[in-house]
């Protein structure tokens, strides 16, 4: 059915996380487990590669590893490592997004994003989003994560958590290239945040400290990312006057940090 190849998108970067106590090394793990059930699963798309970009923090041991990863095959297609430049933190895994678009834009038909402590475990999770995409028009992204605080109506977002503007939680679901170029086109890129990490929060992800967010510079920047990145990324298409629906099956992801998110 599909003639086109498709993809799935990882953003991944090997520095502290907030709040869930984990650094440079467990994103390893994370990959990993992302790897085998990309090799396990038939995700349903056809010929499909897995790309996985790195927000380059200067993590040797993670480099390694996703360069020994790269052109691995897995169940659909081949694995693609792409290393982001750091560029003081800009962007974060939006900023990873682009750039795998603005790299392959041409090459793949359906596109699936998601970030790298979200685990989709449901067999033919790809086949079923594209389905449901292809089943109306006026829909530009399926979004993964279903959440206790969205508020829906026919699987289209009304808001979001708290009253936030319609988005996919983690920019996690899938769309087809139309969209992204459409967007692309209207704004110049996908939507990223564009602030820049202060030295102090940079020398902390250098030495791998767990604290590295807890400042008061470094919530104003994770808040600056999570407005302009994660809640932009997907709802740039409303505003272009699109819904976004969430996924309509079984459970499809699992998030690391222990909360099965549909």
């Amino acid at each position: 059915k599909y003639y086109m190849k498709n993809c799935r998108v990882v953003a991944t970067y090997f520095g502290p996380r907030r709040h869930v106590g984990q650094a440079g090394d467990d994103a390893i793990d994370i990959l990993q487990t992302t790897v085998d059930l990309e090799t396990e699963q038939d995700n349903g798309a056809g010929e499909c590669d897995l790309i996985i970009v790195n927000h380059d923090c200067g993590h040797v041991k993670g480099k390694e590893f996703l360069d020994s990863l790269n052109g691995q095959k897995v169940r659909n297609g081949v694995i693609k490592v792409l290393h982001r430049d750091w560029d003081k933190g800009r962007g974060e895994s939006f900023g990873s997004f682009n750039y795998a678009f603005e790299k392959f834009e041409d090459d793949y038909e359906y596109w699936f994003f998601s970030e790298d402590d979200y685990l989709l475990t449901k067999e033919n999770y790809f086949g079923e989003s594209i389905e449901q995409l292809d089943e109306d028009t006026s829909t530009a992204f399926i979004c993964a994560c279903q959440h206790e605080q969205n508020t829906t109506e026919n699987d289209i977002i009304l808001d979001t958590s708290n009253g936030y503007p319609p988005h996919a939680h983690g920019g996690c679901g899938l769309t087809h290239r139309k969209y992204l170029k459409e967007c692309h086109d209207k704004y110049g890129s996908l939507p990223h945040p564009y602030m820049t990490m202060s030295d102090d929060i940079q020398n902390a992800i250098k030495e791998n400290r767990l604290d590295a967010f807890e400042n008061e510079e470094g919530k104003k920047w994770y808040r600056n990312n999570e407005l302009n990145g994660e809640v932009r990324f997907t709802n740039v298409y409303t505003e272009m006057g699109y819904h976004l629906k969430i996924f309509n099956g079984e459970r499809i992801v699992f998030d690391v940090r222990g909360q099965e998110m549909h």
